[in-house]
């Protein structure tokens, strides 16, 4: 063997390294911002559907109450899915192409409403660029989060609390099909003590 190539292949298996613990950061990144959300509202969920190697496993939100409003979040991360797959088609995507994307969109769509409702609720986010698919919506990856100016979660507090809220979201599902997070659930706000 060439000893050129080595490199190339050392090189390859340390990207895979870096790489693979960030492989369902939409899952983590939507457990995170479900917890930042937790102390205003009762959110219902559904179990993420079945992991595909194109599609990665997010929770389905089918509602997020507030005190004194109720969004129904699952209806509306479908109206907007099927108007991108219809502006689609009508740009000339053809129609089979579009609905393969429309998986990847809806789940953009849900984590960057989540994102929104954050914001909307006072916090505010230092992202990081993510590589964006053709004919699909980006999801920026949060690398510090801060509540009224001040920094409430470092990066690294940022990936520890997204894997820990996963899993206490897992938990919580045990041999249920749907669940609803009551406002203000203890079990998430542990996992980020600063939260407001």
């Amino acid at each position: 063997m060439d000893s050129t190539e080595k490199p190339v292949r050392n090189t390859r298996r340390r990207r895979e390294k870096i790489e693979k613990p960030e492989k369902d950061y939409e899952m983590l990144q939507q457990s995170l911002l479900i917890a930042l959300a937790s102390p205003y509202c009762e959110i219902s969920l559904s179990k993420p559907l079945t992991k595909t190697k194109t599609i990665p496993p997010i929770f389905k939100i089918q509602n997020i109450k507030f005190e004194k409003e109720e969004m129904d979040f699952g209806n509306v991360v479908e109206e907007k899915t099927k108007q991108i797959v219809s502006n689609e088609v009508s740009h000339g995507i053809d129609e089979n192409k579009a609905k393969r994307h429309s998986e990847i969109n809806r789940i953009s769509i849900a984590v960057n409403m989540l994102f929104d409702i954050c914001l909307e609720l006072g916090y505010f986010f230092t992202l990081k660029k993510s590589r964006k698919m053709s004919s699909t919506i980006r999801i920026d990856r949060i690398e510090q989060v801060y509540f009224n100016g001040s920094l409430i979660l470092s990066k690294n507090q940022v990936k520890e609390s997204s894997f820990k809220a996963n899993n206490i979201l897992n938990t919580l599902f045990d041999t249920k099909e749907t669940i609803v997070i009551p406002q203000n659930c203890y079990e998430l706000k542990e996992v980020i003590p600063s939260l407001p």
